[in-house]
């Protein structure tokens, strides 16, 4: 059973107007791109700098996005 995605607060409450699609997207938007290289980047560094390739390799593949 699936039920619909619950409207925003926003709309909920009448202060707003429900939008027309509100997500998911596809992509990253320009202005998030930079941020989120360098968060997963870190995420995926050890203490020292050093990158865990074999995670990023996995990460990738299962994003099917090139390394």
């Amino acid at each position: 059973m699936t039920t619909a995605p619950r409207p925003r607060f926003s709309v909920r409450a009448g202060l707003a107007d429900a939008p027309e699609h509100d997500g998911p997207y596809e992509g990253v938007p320009d202005h998030l791109l930079t941020p989120l290289q360098n968060w997963v980047e870190e995420a995926l560094s050890y203490g020292g700098g050093v990158l865990d390739t074999e995670t990023a390799r996995r990460l990738c593949l299962r994003l099917r996005m090139p390394p």
